[in-house]
């Protein structure tokens, strides 16, 4: 992949970063041929990226299961990787740190006190994150890895390639791929949500709003504009996946959007589906109803990904051919491109 796919604009501020940082103890060595404790760093506030970050605990709990693995999370998002199996300890990075130094250097010096062997800056591995590399350089950690940026090589010891062709190779694998500097290579990722939830209150709605036994959980609405898919198509994408006639809709929705939920399950009514817009929720409690569906189908957003942590099987609605890179991981897993006229096109693996 061409040099320009990358955030350019972060240049400057990883080679100041790393100019001035570099003077910071421990300095460069070499990686200890036994690793006990190990960091996770991932300060994005975006619930799919946290939840695809999700996928390294697994990986290390399974096959590194003599580490000991923390992780540092945003403030509102630790409770999305709480409780994950292997992971003993969560740090929260306050809201705006550089805002609240005070707090910021609180958590560092807790971090520095931990004396990790290795930090990872899970950060995209297309953009620059500042405040993840410097807390990697800055938490102690005797070995720093991070996928290979533009000017943010020198700040880590151990850099992870990025990927180099057009063929948009999965999100979630090129994740993995920061951990075979531990000598961890996984060909199957896995994402995971600590569901913290009793499934009785989920086993009731279903009962009481799904007549037909085939259950499918829609998210309709998306963060980006040009990853929307305008109320009015949805319909017609429903139909052209081919589901079975038998097929109760449950309509998902978030803060501000109950709305627009109706007008949609108003909309699917119209169509001929049983279609019911879903309670109010937290992330957990959506992850409980999307666990209990045949299927998702969500546009390219967070709880994409959560279905693909949580559910039997997803169809990924995208707008652009390259959003195959978000698809969870899996045959029983489907991409979908849908284009400005309303077609469906499956997309090639």
């Amino acid at each position: 992949m061409s040099s320009s796919f990358f955030d350019q604009k972060s240049n400057f501020p990883a080679r100041f970063a790393a100019l001035v940082l570099f003077w910071l103890p421990p300095w460069r060595g070499r990686l200890r041929e036994s690793v006990s404790k190990v960091l996770i760093i991932r300060p994005d506030r975006r619930v799919g990226n946290q939840i695809i970050t999700s996928s390294l605990v697994v990986a290390l709990a399974e096959y590194r299961p003599e580490m000991v693995v923390h992780y540092l999370a945003p403030a509102g998002k630790t409770d999305l990787v709480e409780g994950l199996p292997g992971l003993a300890k969560v740090y929260e990075l306050p809201r705006h740190p550089w805002r609240h130094f005070g707090a910021l250097w609180r958590l560092v010096r807790t971090l520095r006190r931990e004396r990790f062997d290795v930090a990872i800056d899970a950060s995209h591995w297309h953009s620059f994150s500042l405040t993840a590399a410097i807390l990697a350089r800055c938490c102690g950690a005797q070995w720093t890895i991070g996928h290979r940026r533009p000017g943010s090589v020198g700040l880590l010891d151990q850099w992870v390639p990025t990927p180099q062709t057009e063929n948009w190779p999965s999100e979630l694998h090129t994740k993995m791929r920061l951990l075979e500097p531990l000598g961890v290579v996984v060909q199957s990722p896995r994402m995971a949500l600590p569901l913290k939830r009793d499934t009785d209150q989920v086993t009731r709605w279903w009962a009481e709003h799904a007549r037909h036994p085939y259950r499918v959980v829609l998210w309709p609405t998306t963060r980006k504009t040009t990853t929307e898919i305008p109320a009015g198509m949805w319909p017609s994408v429903l139909h052209g996946l081919s589901l079975p006639s038998d097929v109760s809709v449950a309509v998902g929705w978030g803060p501000g959007e109950e709305d627009l939920a109706e007008q949609l399950v108003r909309a699917l009514q119209g169509e001929g589906f049983e279609a019911a817009a879903l309670p109010s929720t937290t992330i957990a409690e959506l992850g409980a109803f999307m666990a209990e569906a045949d299927v998702v189908v969500s546009g390219d957003t967070g709880p994409l990904h959560l279905a693909g942590a949580v559910a039997d099987q997803v169809y990924g609605i995208f707008r652009r051919p390259d959003g195959c890179r978000w698809l969870p991981p899996g045959e029983q897993h489907r991409g979908f491109v849908l284009s400005d006229q309303g077609d469906l096109e499956e997309m090639r693996r």
